[in-house]
């Protein structure tokens, strides 16, 4: 079996890949996780000690999706006899592998991350329904992480035999510790689909914003708007960006509520991840968000555009330590809901039933 990604950062999408591969591996399915790399050489497989392979393919910077197309094809076919499904982990890497797939006749299942790449897929322009069709001829199932996400693909015009609803998967976390420090945190990319700039206007509205802390965690094309932003705001120290972080579980563990201000979502990882930890979640009421937070049990869903909402809601459960440990309680509970060892088992599932010459995706739901 083989997961594919093009890139090759740690982001939620990656982490998610690594922890399915992690799992699948457990259940005696051979995993090897693909990513680029900008060096020339391919770096050959290694074995982690979870069991997982990693490849790095060779990547040129000024053409990256033609030249690991044609890497991928290259190491692909070189260990054809090696896997039996190649499972890639967002629409523009599904391309590729579905190119690869057809002309190896290795079955293709993609998945597909977020909201705006469904939107990308139902723009009516003539590049992006090339895309569309390509997916719809070259993948066997296309995989949607929330039921919101699997209707938009309908209406995007991928085909009811292709489509299959499984859930991101988390795994459980070491309970979040209540030490007082009141620390706000945010995990993910510094990018305007995220949101982050509500962040900064939540801030300014708190009136006890100078005895906590806001720490983002993650990088990305805001970062220096962002930090600048904050200096001139005057918030010193209370702001902090702590960069891209291969290991975030011990910022969940320091923290006392987690924000996640996204203008659009697929099944954010890093908001399960921090219900999983036992934090109460304050985030934007989109589709995806709704299928994990019940509103005002385990989590709130509010509107980021008006930042006196979020500012209030958080304040309030800086100050009552109860309300946060039943609010993180119920997340906990919640979180559990979307165990990675059930995902896992409907990938086995959904992979054998690829994997069969006569079988049909709708099988393995």
């Amino acid at each position: 079996m083989l997961l594919a990604n093009r890139e090759g950062s740690v982001g939620g999408s990656q982490r998610q890949a690594g922890l399915l591969a992690r799992e699948v591996a457990r259940r005696g399915v051979r995993a090897v996780v693909v990513n680029q790399s900008p060096r020339l050489l391919t770096r050959p497989a290694s074995m982690a000690d979870d069991g997982v392979e990693r490849v790095a393919l060779p990547v040129l910077a000024r053409c990256a999706r033609s030249s690991f197309l044609l890497s991928f094809l290259w190491w692909a076919a070189a260990n054809r006899r090696h896997f039996q499904v190649i499972h890639a982990h967002s629409t523009s890497a599904g391309l590729t592998a579905g190119l690869v797939g057809r002309l190896l006749g290795k079955p293709v299942v993609v998945k597909v991350t977020g909201m705006q790449a469904v939107a990308a897929l139902a723009d009516p322009r003539r590049a992006w329904r090339l895309r569309r069709w390509l997916l719809n001829r070259t993948a066997d199932v296309v995989v949607a992480v929330s039921a919101e996400m699997l209707e938009a693909l309908s209406r995007a015009g991928i085909g009811p035999e292709r489509r299959v609803l499984i859930p991101n998967g988390v795994e459980p976390a070491p309970r979040a510790a209540d030490t007082g420090a009141r620390v706000v945190l945010y995990v993910g990319r510094l990018a305007d689909i995220k949101g982050v700039r509500a962040l900064l206007g939540m801030w300014s509205a708190m009136p006890d914003r100078d005895t906590a802390t806001l720490l983002l965690v993650g990088d990305g094309p805001l970062r220096a708007a962002l930090e600048r932003e904050a200096v001139a705001r005057g918030f010193g120290r209370s702001v902090r960006f702590a960069g891209s972080q291969p290991d975030v579980a011990p910022f969940y563990a320091a923290a006392d509520v987690f924000v996640l201000p996204s203008a659009t979502e697929g099944l954010s990882n890093a908001l399960l991840e921090a219900m999983a930890a036992g934090l109460p979640v304050v985030a934007s009421d989109v589709a995806g968000n709704r299928e994990v937070v019940e509103h005002g049990v385990s989590g709130f869903l509010v509107d980021w555009a008006a930042p006196g909402a979020p500012a209030r809601l958080v304040s309030r459960l800086l100050a009552d330590a109860a309300l946060r440990r039943r609010v993180g309680e119920a997340a906990r509970r919640r979180a559990g809901c979307f165990s990675i060892t059930a995902v896992g088992e409907r990938y086995c599932r959904l992979y054998e039933t690829v994997a069969a010459p006569a079988a049909a995706p709708e099988a393995a739901r």
